[in-house]
């Protein structure tokens, strides 16, 4: 990537280190603990930008020349011992009512954006990333306890567990629970793809009843996809709320689950707009 080989070292005293001892890979995260607690407010756990790829929970990590895959030795029982990618230790519960609310307030798990630029980074030309996403790879189920709150400006800031944006990938593996309320499970636009593999859920299951929180339940969004984004879902859907929101230009969101399952709030089970697209199977 434009680093020293072995005789260009050499000839500046091996001032350098020898990049061939650990090839160049993805950026590998065996193992996280990255919790928000109440009085966070837009907590990031994992965002990725400029062709940076990311793998999150993965079993292994690559061998040192980037060909294969290897058991991680320091940090092996951490990798082990984490079931789950999760935004608070435990289930916390959401409110509306800053009083007795104990989550964070519109966390996103991960968010992916941009490409390779080879302008920063000239190496890339001979590899061949010149516009290639950014990527994330979550290997583990996740978990997001984040809520929703109106903003300064009347909008409701809402928790996000996936987010592709401008040509970012997001690829989870296995099952995406959102537990507070007004969620979105899965969002994509601007060319960015997710990809949730497993099922998603977001079923107000961690939200308080109270009078507060109420008019804010089934107001959960699995997928939302604006213009020229797309989210796939290869699992099953079971959301309290909207199933799949699309808008604008090649916006497209598939379920395609065979057992999706929509409890509707006020806005409807589907909603596409401004020539979106939801293809759908399963009940609503």
């Amino acid at each position: 990537m434009g680093a020293p080989d072995s005789a260009a070292r050499a000839t500046q005293g091996n001032r350098h280190p020898d990049y061939d001892l650990d090839k160049v890979h993805n950026l590998e995260i065996g193992a996280a603990k990255i919790y928000f607690g109440k009085y966070s407010t837009d907590g990031v756990m994992f965002a990725s930008e400029s062709g940076t790829v990311m793998d999150i929970g993965k079993a292994k990590k690559a061998d040192k020349n980037a060909t294969g895959e290897t058991d991680y030795k320091e940090i092996g029982a951490a990798v082990a011992a984490q079931t789950e990618i999760r935004d608070a230790a435990t289930d916390l519960t959401s409110s509306y009512d800053d009083t007795t609310n104990q989550a964070a307030t519109g966390t996103v798990v991960a968010y992916s954006t941009g490409v390779w630029n080879n302008t920063d980074m000239p190496g890339g030309t001979n590899a061949g990333l010149a516009g290639k996403g950014s990527e994330i790879n979550l290997y583990k189920p996740v978990v997001m306890t984040g809520r929703a709150k109106l903003d300064s400006s009347n909008k409701l800031n809402r928790s996000v567990a996936l987010i592709g944006d401008s040509k970012g990938v997001v690829n989870a593996e296995k099952k995406v629970t959102a537990l507070g309320y007004s969620s979105i499970v899965a969002l994509a636009q601007n060319n960015g793809v997710v990809n949730a593999k497993g099922d998603i859920v977001a079923k107000d299951g961690a939200a308080a009843k109270d009078a507060a929180t109420k008019p804010y339940l089934y107001n959960n969004i699995g997928a939302y996809a604006g213009a020229n984004g797309t989210v796939n879902v290869a699992g099953n859907a079971d959301i309290y709320g909207i199933g799949a929101m699309v808008s604008g230009t090649n916006a497209v969101a598939n379920l395609n689950g065979n057992t999706n399952k929509i409890r509707t709030g006020k806005a409807g089970a589907l909603v596409a707009t401004n020539g979106g697209v939801v293809n759908f199977d399963g009940e609503q």
